[in-house]
């Protein structure tokens, strides 16, 4: 069904989501319908989305084998539509009351109310200046509310979310999340930059699956202090380490048999390996 060449009674059950494989599978091929050529399909895939159960929506953005792309298209194109709706929904019920008067009569009124204290030469009192200050107190103090704290209220689709398109602050207190779909979706953003990179390989305070992931890109280890950081690092696993060792320059690697924080197994290779080049010369 992937490369479009499924027949139509195949596709037609597949946008309706009625195609006998897993609940994440079931999903990624209406993703994948959604854009179909034949607008039928796609109308039919999208129909499918959303409506179908919020719960299971988050299941499937939670588990650790859905793809990014998945991800981002379920959350921009159906979770987002639907919380608008709600939000639409809630302020076409809500009773005119709730709205206030018209701009007009709060500003006649707030006139009349100014006026007033005028005519009787009465000034704020200091009852009502403190009232003020507390109210813009008050506001001043949510905007200083903390990346962190804005943060950690996210929904694990919301932090997959920033992780994938979210600004660097965002991806550096993600990528120490304790949810591993999370933390995938900030090594696989495209905005991931080299310096991150080498930042987070160094991080002691990251789960061992990110050094994993920036061990198996390609790209990543391609930058020498990308992997001196993951050797050096005590937090590397054994087996992310000991290939790398290779890799290291002669100064690096001298001292990496005296570095006292990394496993024996790492320190020890270091020595043999080390000995080995010496020996050579």
């Amino acid at each position: 069904m992937r490369d479009g060449t499924a027949p139509e009674s195949i596709r037609r059950k597949g946008a309706r989501g009625d195609v006998p494989v897993s609940l994440v599978e079931k999903i990624e091929i209406l993703v994948f319908l959604s854009t179909h050529a034949d607008v039928e399909t796609s109308q039919q895939a999208l129909h499918s989305l959303r409506g179908w159960n919020t719960q299971e929506l988050d299941q499937v953005l939670s588990d650790p084998s859905t793809s990014p792309a998945v991800i981002g298209f379920v959350f921009d194109r159906i979770l987002e539509e639907q919380k608008d709706l709600h939000q639409v929904l809630e302020q076409s019920a809500a009773p005119s009351s709730a709205l206030g008067p018209p701009a007009n009569t709060q500003k006649l009124e707030s006139g009349s109310a100014s006026s007033a204290l005028a005519d009787s030469g009465l000034a704020a009192t200091p009852s009502l200046e403190a009232e003020q200050a507390s109210a813009i107190g008050a506001e001043t103090d949510r905007s200083k509310e903390t990346l962190l704290q804005r943060m950690a209220r996210l929904t694990v689709p919301q932090k997959v979310r920033r992780a994938l398109v979210g600004s660097q602050e965002e991806r550096l207190i993600l990528v120490r999340d304790s949810n591993r779909v999370v933390v995938r979706s900030v090594i696989q953003s495209p905005k991931l930059s080299d310096s991150e990179i080498e930042s987070f390989a160094a991080m002691r305070t990251v789960q061992e699956e990110v050094l994993r992931l920036i061990s198996k890109n390609r790209v990543f280890i391609k930058n020498p202090v990308v992997i001196r950081a993951l050797v050096f690092n005590p937090r590397s696993p054994i087996d992310v380490s000991l290939p790398l060792i290779k890799l290291l320059k002669d100064r690096d690697l001298k001292l990496l048999t005296i570095d006292k924080n990394v496993p024996d197994p790492v320190r020890n290779s270091a020595v043999r390996l080390y000995l080995t080049r010496t020996q050579k010369r």
